[in-house]
């Protein structure tokens, strides 16, 4: 017997789910999505999804943030150094300029008017007090500490650098203006505000007429406002300090510290356990040291005994008294300072081998490997740097010295460099020396016999520029080769039959002879047909 079917009821009634029920229910599939009582509820989220500037939508959070990350980087110890670290590790010596046109003389006065602008603070700081390697290594700071960090070029062809905190929006705007920054339809930058350079905290102005505005771009397009920012989303448009994820973990370890060196101090005096019997009959006001008063807030007073190193305390008659040193700090305190700075130190791209420079804690291929994979990032913060600070600098000063220096006119004239060209650069990031240097010069000389690699590519995984490495190798052999003729010549002139051969000069400097030469190219021929001689 077949039984009935049932009556489908009406859409949308009844005990029918929805397609919007059943898509809400299908899609809900990862655990990351459901609450439960084992996670940390996390704030600050929102179902509907938000954009990045919303997260630091309050501007007193934001310059709150901005200040405790400076306190942090100014008072903390090992935060300190960790930043110092990274930042040296990062600059070193500063960026090498390589200009990219076709003409060597203009790459040269290029490369020589920029020597002269970096090198000269009161040129090159509008405040006179930094060389560009200093605005380097300032920049790099402000936005790790600060989150972001602004230089603006002037009329007088120096660079005006402005802090996080100049950057503000006034009470009352209606713009679409995020902590400073305002911006069209497609987030393109169109203004930034500043406040004035006052050393009062209470000196910010409140209104717009009283900013100062700068246009993002000039009547030409090129930048008025250089921006250096590490922002990780693309709706973000100020950054965050680095500080921001390892704020409590860093303040809590300042704090440890502190705490167990005040319990250091306490215990390395002694400590006294006093046990009595019931019977006890002696008096309980015996005295240890000078003896002061102190009076709390709540009016009780509380007796305090000055103690001292080398003393000795008499208990009293029918009392026993046992010492007690507690270790201090205890081991589980060092491997938990461990953990916690591996865990600061690893935001920073800062192995633990470099922050505390002691690597008794592995081994030597396990600090090449830490400092290698550290390497890496400080690459990639040198690229960022790069593409935000310094190839928007030197065009700007190419563009002046266009218009200042004659020079340069002049050559750009005659070798017919276009205005294009001439703003073709590249800045070489500094590198880091070599752990094992024979043994990484060695497997690279094998990379390329063994066709792993090619001289141009090797070239570039160590950062120069082959070209520019061929040339200068090619120069200093001519150099080495012309300087070997001449002094062959001048000696051969004071010592007649002697018949001095500029190799043998040549070769002592450590440089092998060249094996293709003609007259060891004769050579070898005329014994190769001598051999074929007697053999015949």
């Amino acid at each position: 017997m077949i039984a009935p079917r049932k009556s489908r009821p009406p859409h949308g009634r009844g005990d029918e789910v929805s397609f919007q029920d059943s898509w809400e229910g299908a899609k809900a599939d990862y655990n990351a999505a459901k609450n439960t009582r084992f996670r940390r509820r996390r704030q600050g989220i929102q179902p509907t999804g938000s954009n990045a500037d919303w997260h630091y939508r309050s501007e007193g959070d934001f310059l709150r943030m901005m200040e405790i990350a400076r306190d942090m980087a100014r008072n903390d110890a090992i935060v300190g150094q960790m930043l110092d670290r990274a930042i040296s590790q990062i600059i070193q010596n500063g960026f090498s300029l390589e200009p990219q046109t076709s003409s060597e003389r203009v790459n040269k006065r290029l490369q020589q008017l920029w020597r002269d602008w970096a090198n000269d603070e009161r040129a090159c700081d509008l405040a006179g007090e930094r060389t560009f390697r200093k605005i380097e290594k300032t920049v790099l700071r402000s936005m790790i500490v600060d989150g972001d960090c602004f230089a603006l070029p002037t009329k007088q062809g120096a660079l005006e650098l402005i802090e996080g905190h100049r950057c503000r929006t006034p009470t009352g705007t209606k713009r679409k203006v995020v902590h400073g920054v305002m911006m069209n339809q497609f987030r393109q930058r169109s203004e930034y505000w500043f406040t004035r350079d006052e050393i009062s905290p209470h000196g910010a102005v409140q209104k717009v007429g009283q900013m100062r505005r700068i246009r993002a771009f000039g009547e030409e397009g090129h930048r008025n406002v250089y921006h250096v920012a590490d922002a990780k989303r693309i709706s973000q448009t100020r950054g965050i300090t680095w500080f921001a994820p390892v704020v409590d973990l860093a303040t809590n370890f300042e704090d440890i510290n502190f705490a167990k060196t005040v319990q250091q101090q306490i215990v390395s005096c002694f400590a006294v356990l006093r046990e009595r019997g019931a019977d006890f009959r002696g008096s309980i006001q015996n005295q240890y040291g000078n003896q002061t008063t102190e009076t709390l807030q709540d009016g009780v007073t509380r007796l305090l005994e000055g103690l001292g190193p080398g003393m000795e305390v008499a208990g009293a008659p029918g009392e026993k008294l046992q010492g007690f040193s507690p270790n201090v700090p205890n081991p589980e305190f060092f491997e938990h300072a461990k953990l916690i700075l591996m865990l600061i130190a690893g935001n920073f791209a800062v192995p633990l081998v470099m922050l505390l420079m002691d690597a008794r804690e592995t081994n030597f291929s396990g600090f090449r490997g830490a400092l290698d994979i550290a390497r890496q990032q400080f690459t990639d913060i040198q690229n960022d740097l790069i593409d935000q600070l310094h190839s928007r600098v030197y065009p700007w000063k190419v563009r002046q010295w266009l218009a200042e220096d004659p020079e340069l006119r002049r050559l750009v004239e005659m070798d017919g460099i276009d205005e294009a060209e001439l703003m073709s650069h590249r800045f070489s990031t500094p590198r880091w020396k070599s752990i094992q240097p024979l043994h990484d010069a060695q497997a690279n000389a094998l990379r390329i016999q063994t066709h792993q690699v090619t001289g141009r590519r090797l070239a570039a995984e160590l950062g120069y520029d082959y070209d520019e490495a061929m040339r200068e190798e090619i120069a200093d052999r001519t150099t080495y080769i012309a300087e070997a003729m001449r002094a062959a010549s001048e000696l051969n002139g004071q010592y007649p039959g002697q018949e001095v051969d500029w190799r043998e000069i040549w070769h002592p400097t450590g440089m092998k002879p060249l094996s293709g030469s003609l007259s060891m190219q004769d050579e070898a021929s005329g014994e190769s047909s001598q051999a074929q001689g007697d053999a015949a």
